[in-house]
């Protein structure tokens, strides 16, 4: 048996029901697998001696190009579920920030979710409704990021975040908070930027910063590209098939 964690286990809460059945089943488990290195360490050592760390692959459909379709773009883009974690109460906190200097910059918040409503009506309460949208879900995230000038990421915590992964593989440069997942895949500097997590004001400087700078917007996104082939399928699935035969031959080994 392989079990594999598919979001960060120190923030993802299971309930006590759950909490007790992965204590018992992971006991019994011939390999465990988490998503980075930070995730492991919420293991006991027994565990971490049986653990493995596979990151997701990065998918991009063949028969889109890879560069953004307009790298002058003034939209900020996010994407999402509508949820705490995902932290757009902060994102929108940071436009508020910088929005009067930035007056040709729009923000556009992709996803459905219990918070809407909520995170609407602080949209108003902010002095936003004009430059901020909420256009629900799409069937092209693809086309969306790729029309984007900037991709920010603000959530609480993260699993392995796709979007912020599909984003620079678009050629976007990217803003994210310096959390456990998004620290394994931006490069703070090269392919993107990490902001000390949960301040606020330390995103508005950044989303400042890149707003306001077209070449280091274009450096960072051409250098972004590369994911694709650092987290490239072929690389993901060869460390999933060993450490599949590695329990299939311990197993066959035992018998």
């Amino acid at each position: 048996m392989i079990v594999s964690e598919r979001n960060n286990p120190f923030r993802k809460p299971l309930g006590p029901a759950w909490s007790m059945l992965r204590r018992w089943s992971y006991r019994y488990a011939s390999g465990v697998v988490t998503q980075t290195a930070d995730y492991m360490r919420y293991f006991s050592e027994a565990i971490q001696r049986r653990g493995h760390v596979i990151p997701n692959p990065v998918p991009f459909p063949k028969n889109i190009v890879s560069a953004r379709l307009n790298s002058r773009s003034m939209v900020v883009l996010a994407v999402g579920r509508l949820v705490r974690q995902k932290g757009f109460d902060r994102l929108l906190a940071a436009f508020s920030m910088i929005a009067a200097e930035h007056a040709e910059w729009s923000l556009t918040i992709w996803g459905e979710g219990e918070d809407r409503q909520r995170l609407e009506r602080l949209r108003d309460r902010l002095g936003l409704r004009r430059r901020v949208s909420f256009p629900g879900w799409t069937a092209e995230p693809f086309e969306e990021m790729r029309r984007a000038g900037l991709f920010v990421m603000s959530s609480r915590y993260e699993g392995f975040p796709m979007a912020l992964c599909e984003a620079m593989a678009c050629g976007v440069p990217v803003i994210s908070f310096n959390c456990p997942g998004p620290r394994d895949i931006v490069r703070d500097g090269i392919d993107g930027i990490l902001v000390s997590a949960d301040d606020v004001e330390a995103l508005a400087a950044a989303m400042d910063r890149l707003m306001g700078d077209q070449s280091e917007r274009d450096r960072l996104g051409a250098n972004g590209v590369q994911i694709a082939t650092r987290f490239q399928k072929e690389h993901v699935m060869e460390k999933w098939e060993t450490l599949v035969y590695q329990v299939v031959d311990s197993s066959v080994v035992s018998r």
